[in-house]
């Protein structure tokens, strides 16, 4: 029990036997010693079962002006685990992104505890073939009409890269408007922006709208749901982790209510336009403990 509690976030395996006096935890309804062994989902902590205590598999929706980081860039920043219930942040496993995006972007971002998952999401280099990102952009200056063709030709060369982008697809939702949709299927570093730079464009606004076969939907803004098993197969696991849902639809959802006009646009590229280097693993969590944790 006391592996259980501390890879769910409760608290460290030195705090375990505090936080079970202090918390009426029990395990069918009887006390147990930390020690023993126990099943996750017979836990009950002041009378209420622990949520998801299996891996987590989440889409979540980022607003614009939070990062998707653990770590705070100010003692005020926005993070994504804002979003998510408290405890998540000190999961173990850790509960990744599986591909970053910008501080000032907004849209679908993959989170799990599954490693295996968050590779096949952003490995360019993986054997079943690579999940496109789908992004919805504005553009800063009008279309000339080659973009599609230049995106698509693989001939495209970056500054300091040593071979072209792969082809990419380029989509005008409204020329006027200067809407478009990129699908991208690598991670160079700031590959949009400096795509769009070889054009003499760039963005206004950045939105990723699907990864894979997984779309944003109508999911609102800072809420996140729990993936079907069908979806977390999809995307080129051999197994979902998680041992039963109460629905194979998925049965979690949450968030916080985010208005993304009193956030403001931000500098879409004062910083980074995007964490396009994927392949980089995101830094495990920081925590005040005398022990290693071990891995559920």
């Amino acid at each position: 029990m006391d592996r259980i509690l501390s890879n769910m976030g409760f608290c460290t395996r030195s705090k375990v036997r505090s936080f079970i006096d202090k918390n009426h935890v029990l395990v069918n309804n009887q006390k147990m010693k930390a020690s023993e062994y126990v099943f996750p989902e017979d836990i009950t902590i002041n009378g209420t079962p622990i949520s998801f205590p299996y891996p987590l598999y989440i889409v979540l929706h980022k607003p614009r002006g939070y990062v998707c980081s653990a770590k705070r860039e100010q003692k005020d920043g926005k993070i994504v685990y804002d979003l998510l219930p408290e405890t998540w942040i000190q999961r173990r496993p850790s509960l990744a992104c599986a591909g970053r995006l910008d501080k000032w972007a907004s849209g679908l971002v993959v989170m799990t505890q599954d490693g295996d998952c968050n590779f096949n999401i952003t490995s360019p280099k993986k054997k079943s073939g690579v999940l496109g990102k789908v992004y919805e952009l504005e553009l800063q200056n009008p279309l000339t009409g080659d973009e599609p063709k230049l995106f698509s030709s693989g001939q495209l060369q970056l500054k300091s890269e040593q071979k072209p982008c792969r082809p990419a697809k380029f989509e005008i939702i409204d020329k006027e408007a200067k809407l478009v949709r990129i699908t991208l299927y690598e991670g160079k570093y700031h590959q949009l922006r400096r795509m769009l730079a070889a054009t003499g464009n760039r963005a206004v606004s950045i939105k990723r709208v699907a990864t894979g076969p997984l779309l944003l939907g109508g999911l609102p803004v800072g809420h996140w749901r729990e993936l079907s098993r069908e979806e977390v197969l999809s995307l080129g696991v051999e197994s979902d982790r998680r041992p039963y849902l109460e629905s194979d639809k998925g049965k979690g959802t949450g968030g916080v209510d985010v208005d993304e006009a009193a956030i403001g646009v931000g500098e879409l590229f004062a910083e980074e336009e995007e964490d396009e280097n994927e392949d980089a693993e995101e830094p495990p969590f920081e925590r005040d403990e005398e022990e290693e944790e071990p891995e559920l």
